[in-house]
């Protein structure tokens, strides 16, 4: 179980990627997939590389979180 800290960032993160996602990133970047159901939104997949990094302090999100 995460701790309630770590579970509104991660919250935080995935809104601020859904919301930049649809306003600009949708058409700079997508995935080339020629499946149709794929398991995993690129905002699911952008969110993690973004809370992982952050996690690991690879980078940092003080504007976000």
């Amino acid at each position: 179980m995460i701790s309630k800290d770590i579970a509104l960032k991660l919250i935080k993160i995935y809104t601020y990627i859904c919301s930049q996602y649809q306003e600009t990133l949708n058409s700079y970047c997508q995935r080339y997939n020629n499946n149709l159901k794929l398991q995993y939104s690129d905002e699911t997949i952008l969110t993690i590389i973004l809370f992982a990094g952050s996690d690991q302090r690879y980078t940092r999100i003080n504007t976000l979180c």
